[in-house]
């Protein structure tokens, strides 16, 4: 209930573009997202015989990399397993521009195209939006600068050090509940880019 009216109770909500689930897994957000990128990926196979290589990047570079990073900095706080689904799709783009097969080591393919491995280019924006948190700049949401706040955010004290104006105060967490397998704990955005 809120002020007096029932809330309906879903599985999952569309926001933005990100669907986001009751697990907060993000499996059906991207069983969309790679529904789209096979879709388009299928379409690249029927032209690029018609296109030079040029095109086909640009291809990749107008309508399926942004289907890929498109919340990504939300989606990829999902299970590894669902992050691998989207990657296999950016490594069989890869194969289908350069008329490549398996036996191709997907670092070589995305090295002639001059791409970031998916992981690392979610870094990059991630980066980016830390970036202008850190600077404190304008442009930086306010709700990201209340989500991560700086180590002399966190203090009464004036005149703070360098280190923390420069650093991001890291929340408690739960290892247990928050483990997110391998990566140390802290499946949370706020943990996961105060460590980026």
């Amino acid at each position: 209930m809120c002020n007096g009216s029932e809330i309906e109770q879903v599985t999952s909500q569309k926001f933005l573009g990100v669907k986001l689930d009751s697990q907060l897994n993000s499996t059906e957000h991207i069983d969309e997202l790679c529904k789209k990128v096979s879709q388009r990926i299928a379409t690249l196979k029927k032209i690029k015989r018609n296109l030079p290589l040029a095109e086909h990047k640009l291809y990749f570079n107008a309508l399926i990399e942004p289907i890929m990073l498109y919340g990504s900095c939300v989606w990829t706080t999902a299970t590894e397993e669902n992050v691998k689904r989207v990657f296999k799709l950016q490594k069989r783009t890869a194969r289908v521009i350069l008329d490549a097969d398996f036996s191709k080591r997907s670092a070589e393919l995305f090295s002639r195209l001059d791409w970031l491995l998916l992981k690392n280019e979610v870094n990059l924006q991630k980066s980016s939006l830390i970036f202008r948190r850190i600077k404190n700049e304008q442009d930086c949401p306010s709700y990201i600068t209340n989500l991560l706040p700086r180590n002399a955010d966190t203090r009464s004290v004036t005149g703070a050090s360098r280190y923390e104006m420069y650093n991001l105060a890291c929340p408690r967490y739960n290892r247990e509940t928050e483990g997110g397998g391998g990566g140390g704990g802290g499946r949370t955005f706020q943990v996961r880019e105060v460590k980026l």
